[in-house]
């Protein structure tokens, strides 16, 4: 495991110290005694059982995996890249933690982020005076199917420079991944690119992200 270098005492020391304290009066705790040799070889056993259990206590904290990096990976489902650094994947890993257990508006904008970086323009929640629903029986015009938009999230996204048109289908490959585990199963969700100018509408251009547009009508 990694190792503190600097100024201070060290762990072992302090329960060194502590140990032969505990000892009293009574015998010799100077450093060349026999007695203090045990207390060395105690203090040493014991700050070699506390490091592991801290070692043990971080392999549930995203932020701090070590060992078991790769089986948080396995459980959510993340394929990391050979390229990918053991801090990009412990990001990942602590996104997937959020998404699981953090609070939704807290942290539906900070994913799309840390995921889509300035690809990310803004989230659009659907107006419930535009929203739709039918249900078998609630509408003529589609009396055998249930469908709603009322609770429905649109990513608006947009290719920055920084990344090749591939790479840029890839983030969001991932962002549906991961929104998929971090929103209710009751809310639907996608992303839209930002027409040009900004302007929603319907277009028709030579653009090759034309597919990704959002149509308005």
């Amino acid at each position: 495991m990694p190792l503190r270098v600097g100024g201070g005492e060290s762990r072992v020391r302090d329960i060194y110290v502590s140990l032969n304290d505990g000892l009293g009066t009574a015998y010799d705790t100077s450093d060349d005694s026999p007695v203090t040799a045990e207390t060395k070889a105690d203090a040493t056993t014991i700050e070699a059982v506390w490091s592991a259990n801290e070692r043990l206590k971080n392999q549930w904290d995203p932020n701090r995996l070590t060992d078991f990096l790769v089986r948080w990976e396995k459980i959510y489902g993340l394929a990391p890249k050979a390229t990918d650094s053991a801090v990009a994947r412990r990001a990942r890993v602590a996104l997937k933690f959020r998404a699981l257990g953090g609070e939704l508006y807290a942290t539906l904008d900070d994913i799309c982020v840390a995921l889509l970086g300035t690809a990310f323009v803004g989230i659009e929640y659907t107006p419930l005076a535009q929203a739709h629903a039918n249900w078998p029986g609630g509408s003529p015009a589609q009396p055998d199917m249930w469908s709603s938009s009322i609770a429905h999230i649109l990513v608006r996204v947009t290719p920055p420079a920084t990344l090749t048109f591939h790479e840029f289908i890839a983030a969001l490959g991932e962002l549906t991944a991961f929104l998929g585990d971090f929103l209710p199963c009751w809310v639907t969700f996608d992303w839209g690119l930002f027409a040009p100018g900004g302007v929603n509408g319907f277009y028709f251009d030579t653009d090759q992200n034309l597919d990704g547009q959002t149509f308005d009508s």
